[in-house]
């Protein structure tokens, strides 16, 4: 067994050694989203984009209201994401970047541990990424799933998505003229639950349609995580 220490707990015991690997927590931000309103056409797709520099960083997003957060660009170290509100209300987040440990110790006291290239892996004054649940999903509704005691927080891994050629609201009787609307698999947290469910992220007129299925679907995959004391 590699030289470290053992933490037991319920579930068992965490071994911290020289092979331990896990994502640190970097930075913090917080912003305010305005509403988006895309239940017809044309209408608002609200978001706030933000950059982080790193290794290869993952988000996790507390929210107020269905939210999803997604890389928009890379160059070089620079990553820059967006969040999507996918309701018609102001959108408070919080998001929380975490990335590969470095070689910084975050203080003189507490307890550390290297690896055999000298490589610091383990600092007892760094927060670290706290995984609670593994997620997928393949249906569009309303899903909830609580973690008592846990202020949690959720990293979208993959997005889900569905397409839906829908009525027209000032011509429903039509067979020809359509609205095809884009929906996306969005989270909201509330303390120590979780909430995930498809919202519109766009509707446009469908002119043309001849009776073929414009419909799609995917599957989403999400990381929830605990930030208590973040």
């Amino acid at each position: 067994m590699p030289t470290g220490f053992q933490i037991f707990n319920d579930g068992g015991y965490v071994q911290i050694d020289a092979d331990y690997l896990n994502m640190e927590l970097k930075n913090t931000g917080s912003a305010t989203i305005a509403p988006s309103n895309m239940a017809s056409g044309g209408g608002q797709n609200s978001s706030v984009t933000f950059t982080v520099t790193g290794e290869n960083p993952a988000i996790a997003v507390i929210s107020d209201r269905m939210s999803a957060c997604y890389l928009v660009s890379r160059s070089g170290s620079s990553f820059t994401f967006a969040i999507y509100n996918g309701e018609n209300a102001n959108n408070n987040v919080q998001w929380f970047h975490f990335d590969n440990s470095d070689n910084n110790g975050a203080g003189n006291s507490g307890v550390q541990v290297f690896n055999a290239a000298q490589r610091l892996v383990f600092d007892s004054n760094k927060k670290y990424l706290r995984v609670l649940d593994y997620w997928v999903r393949s249906t569009g509704n309303l899903e909830t799933r609580s973690y008592p005691g846990k202020k949690v927080a959720v990293i979208m891994c993959d997005y889900g998505y569905r397409f839906v050629v829908q009525n027209s609201p000032a011509d429903p009787g039509s067979t020809t003229h359509k609205f095809l609307q884009s929906q996306l698999d969005c989270a909201k947290t509330s303390s120590s639950s979780l909430s995930i469910e498809l919202t519109a992220t766009w509707t446009n007129a469908y002119a043309s349609y001849n009776g073929e299925r414009d419909t799609g679907e995917g599957p989403s995959r999400w990381l929830v995580v605990d930030v208590t004391n973040f």
